[in-house]
């Protein structure tokens, strides 16, 4: 890094420096390869092996990698004892890498849907890693989908219609499901007490 007077960054070399910005690929499933080059969960165990330089090992990784994409990001967070630390680590570790260009390309993050979800609301991570502009696509269309289906199952719930016979899951399939589900409420309760 190019410094001027008393190992100071220069004027001009601060303001081209950034941080990494972040984006999320929604995904669903948890298909991804925990072993493949740029998996979050490989990445995060091979940095761990020295926390002082975690950082370091996450950006010559990441450099060494042309158009670089992290792949399962919800595996840092799901099956996880240690809660949200491993997925805070890696994100920060990520965010904390500088850019040499203020307009550079994002960073792609592959996450599931479900896990962005709960770590928005719960962490703000939309604020850190909002949707990528492109490349959710897939996401989407799926998302439609579903979003169809709960209309149906909400109106099949409330009056009792038959589910459409373009939907995904039978009545007796949701019924089902829905009993091993379903917590119990205080009206089951009270239900059950004046049987």
């Amino acid at each position: 890094m190019e410094q001027g007077d008393g190992g100071k960054v220069s004027e001009s070399r601060l303001k081209t420096l950034t941080t990494m910005k972040l984006e999320a690929i929604l995904t669903k499933g948890w298909h991804d390869d925990p072993k493949a080059l740029l998996a979050a969960r490989r990445l995060h165990d091979l940095a761990g092996r020295d926390m002082e330089r975690y950082s370091d090992y996450l950006s010559s990784e990441l450099g060494s990698t042309r158009n670089p994409e992290i792949s399962g990001l919800e595996q840092l967070f799901r099956r996880r004892t240690g809660g949200f630390d491993a997925i805070k680590q890696f994100v920060a570790a990520l965010v904390s890498i500088s850019s040499e260009e203020s307009g550079a390309s994002p960073l792609i993050c592959r996450i599931d849907a479900f896990a962005y979800a709960f770590l928005a609301g719960a962490k703000n991570f939309d604020l850190i890693a909002p949707p990528a502009r492109q490349g959710n696509e897939p996401f989407q269309s799926v998302l439609a989908d579903w979003l169809h289906t709960t209309a149906a199952l909400e109106e099949f719930e409330r009056t009792g219609n038959p589910l459409p016979d373009d939907s995904p899951i039978t009545s007796d399939v949701y019924l089902n499901v829905r009993k091993v589900m379903a917590r119990r409420s205080a009206r089951d309760e009270r239900n059950v007490l004046a049987a």
